[in-house]
């Protein structure tokens, strides 16, 4: 983990060094089609940031295997399972067009999944992953005057220290949203409500050590109980170049994202 994040900060410092150099030949090429947006102030084009994302949330079972004498799988119904998401990634955005964002991401993601209501002598199953995640997206943008909106389009995949063990997730968040005068001259401080669409497949398996019963091999396919909740953030222009945002989301699925972003 601390390799990673040493890797990552060398990454953005490496971009942040050479951004000097790169911003004349990048304002002269991206976004394509500028003058579609008149006299709009336009982002710099590219961008290169940091993400942390939690999330919490209630899944539905799918398929599950135990193998206990006494589970049959047909007390999968009372069985619940809850998740638990922790996750870090860089990511590498830009401009096509004045309307439209492209990007790129890669990190680490940490996953706690307790599942409830098995039969004795389990009882409850804690399984503790970790892996690589990656994917990609677009983010469609309009504005009239001050306000605006959005619908983000981006599909992840993780692959999970357990052989077998994987995640994938594809999400639509549509958004509107207001922007307000900023605390100082010319910079953009921006806040919005929104909702997500998620629909995430895992699909888990492995070895657990339980005490009396010994190895305990299972399989577990999950998919999410709600595909929709609310969002609500903010972000600012700390200066030309730097921004950082934060994003809530209540309801069955709660989560928060902290971002910053170097653009050029």
């Amino acid at each position: 983990m601390k390799k990673r994040l040493i890797y990552l900060c060398s990454i953005i410092g490496v971009a942040v060094g050479l951004s000097p150099a790169m911003a004349e030949e990048a304002t002269s090429l991206l976004p394509l089609g500028r003058s579609w947006a008149g006299n709009e102030n336009l982002p710099l084009p590219y961008g290169i940031g940091v993400d942390y994302y939690y999330q919490r949330q209630g899944y539905d079972i799918k398929s599950l295997s135990v193998n206990v004498p006494s589970f049959s799988p047909a007390m999968a119904s009372a069985v619940q399972v809850k998740t638990r998401v922790n996750e870090g990634d860089g990511k590498l955005d830009a401009w096509l067009f004045p309307f439209l964002n492209v990007f790129v991401l890669g990190g680490y993601v940490a996953e706690r999944t307790t599942v409830t209501g098995i039969p004795p002598p389990i009882n409850t199953l804690v399984i503790n992953e970790h892996g690589d995640i990656f994917g990609g997206g677009m983010t469609l943008v309009g504005s009239i005057q001050r306000l605006w909106g959005s619908v983000l389009i981006a599909e992840t995949y993780a692959d999970l220290n357990n052989s077998d063990s994987w995640i994938r997730s594809w999400v639509v968040c549509p958004k509107v949203g207001v922007q307000l005068d900023a605390p100082w001259r010319e910079k953009g401080w921006n806040v919005w409500v929104g909702g997500m669409f998620q629909r995430t497949d895992e699909d888990h398996s492995g070895t657990l050590g339980v005490p009396v019963l010994g190895h305990l091999q299972y399989n577990v396919k999950l998919q999410e109980e709600e595909a929709w909740n609310a969002l609500f953030g903010t972000s600012l222009d700390i200066c030309k170049h730097w921004e950082a945002s934060a994003e809530a989301g209540v309801g069955q699925r709660q989560q928060f994202t902290a971002s910053l972003a170097y653009r050029f």
